[in-house]
């Protein structure tokens, strides 16, 4: 191996390796507060405190392959000497394995295989790619993935459809089970080999390593198989923070849509351990085995069935008291006809692609309260009300242990094809990302 020194000013130096080839080009690019300048073959990284280059504080010098060389003392710089060009550097319209590291926020030693989206559009987009390992910032702390759920939220973020839009290139994932490997500055309640599970709202998971925020994680009992704890804080919280809004009582009738998948079936186990009577309704037979399989008192087709038919039937006239509705579209419309004086719907999600209107006339009639569900943005913003939701689905487990539902396991160069599974509505219950596996 090869080594050069770059003299910098004030005595500085910079050892460049060089037994990796410098192959393609990267454009300057800034990211919190980095200028990436080229000199010669290879990059200088500088670390501002402003705008003005004076103020910088830490030179590190990076080669092609993203692998930092060495990072200099904290010492003020003035300007480095340019490094006389040792050949030309090729213009390429490809992105550069570097590009991708730091624009994600991994700056480190390659060591770990991710997931890749650098265009919007569809699963097929997603790549598998070997990234630097991240680097423990504060307040973070850096998990090595067991496993991670694969929820419908994936499928509008890789699509560049979902609420949160992340920039390009980035890694996605919404939801893990995994081991703390490295803690950062300023978090005292996690430690290195602490087993948690997570939805980190800036996704990340379909990897094999990943930072997250120290506050956007949870531990996961010895009492949850990994599978299950991979999928627990999205299906299982989801459910809980939306019964929990809805006020949910022993006795009530809950109308529970979408009941083959994730959060159907995961509603159905948590109603019924709330004491509620529960109708399942799916698209397919199959699934609505599994939703009495999870709790279900009655289930109704409504491909095959009229809905509001069924329910007033089951109910005597009278409708349900709630409506769980993870589909959207028509169910919502005829679910909302189904709903009792004074009921709740509840809106989780729009897996029929289709968003509904409101007939505002309709609630006033009949005082029903149609309510948002979104369960992210409680983990996001109020971490305290996330934690409240999330003790009390692990106390509901411990009472009456859930039983997981995973519907495929795959492998990072698999993310494609469970993600199209998720896109044409083939999945019953959970699909499982096994990064190492």
């Amino acid at each position: 191996m090869s080594r050069r020194d770059f003299a910098l000013e004030n005595g500085l130096h910079v050892i460049v390796r060089e037994d990796l080839p410098w192959h393609l080009g990267i454009s300057k690019r800034h990211r919190d507060g980095l200028t990436l300048d080229r000199h010669g073959s290879r990059i200088v990284e500088r670390c501002n405190e402003g705008a003005n280059s004076r103020n910088a504080r830490t030179v590190t010098c990076l080669d092609g392959n993203a692998q930092v060389v060495r990072e200099l003392h904290s010492q003020p710089l003035l300007r480095s000497r340019r490094v006389r060009r040792s050949r030309r550097v090729s213009r390429s319209r490809h992105t550069h394995p570097l590009s991708i590291a730091l624009s994600i926020g991994y700056i480190g030693t390659p060591a770990v295989r991710a997931a890749i989206v650098q265009q919007f559009g569809p699963p097929q987009n997603v790549t598998v790619c070997e990234l630097p390992t991240p680097v423990v910032r504060a307040g973070e702390v850096v998990v090595q993935v067991q496993a991670a759920g694969v929820n419908y939220a994936d499928l509008l973020m890789v699509a560049g459809k979902y609420q949160v839009k992340p920039p390009l290139p980035f890694v996605p994932g919404l939801e893990l089970c995994g081991v703390i490997v490295a803690v950062g500055p300023g978090v005292t309640q996690w430690r290195p080999g602490d087993r948690i599970m997570g939805a980190p709202i800036k996704a990340g998971c379909f990897a094999e390593q990943v930072a997250v925020p120290a506050d956007q994680i949870f531990s996961a009992p010895q009492s949850l198989t990994t599978e299950l704890a991979a999928q627990f804080i999205v299906a299982h919280g989801t459910a809980g923070f939306a019964f929990e809004r809805a006020g949910l009582r022993a006795h009530e009738t809950v109308l529970v849509g979408g009941a083959g998948g994730g959060v159907g079936i995961a509603a159905v186990a948590v109603a019924r351990r709330l004491g509620a009577r529960v109708i399942a309704a799916a698209g397919a037979p199959e699934r609505l085995r599994l939703a009495r399989a999870h709790g279900a008192h009655e289930t109704i087709d409504y491909r095959t069935e009229d809905l509001r038919e069924a329910v007033q039937r089951m109910t005597d006239g009278r409708g349900v008291d709630v409506v769980l509705d993870p589909v959207g579209g028509q169910f919502f419309e005829a679910a909302l006809r189904c709903t009792a004086r004074r009921g709740r719907v509840l809106v989780v999600g729009f897996a029929s692609g289709s968003i509904p209107r409101i007939p505002a006339e309709y609630l006033l009639l009949k005082n029903i309260s149609v309510i948002g569900i979104g369960f992210g943005g409680v983990l996001m913003t109020e971490p305290a009300g996330a934690r409240h939701v999330i003790e009390n689905m692990l106390a509901l487990h411990t009472a009456e242990p859930f039983t997981p539902q995973v519907d495929g396991r795959f492998s990072l160069e698999e993310v494609p094809v469970a993600l199209q599974r998720l896109a044409d509505r083939l999945v019953t219950g959970k699909q499982i990302v096994l990064p190492r596996n």
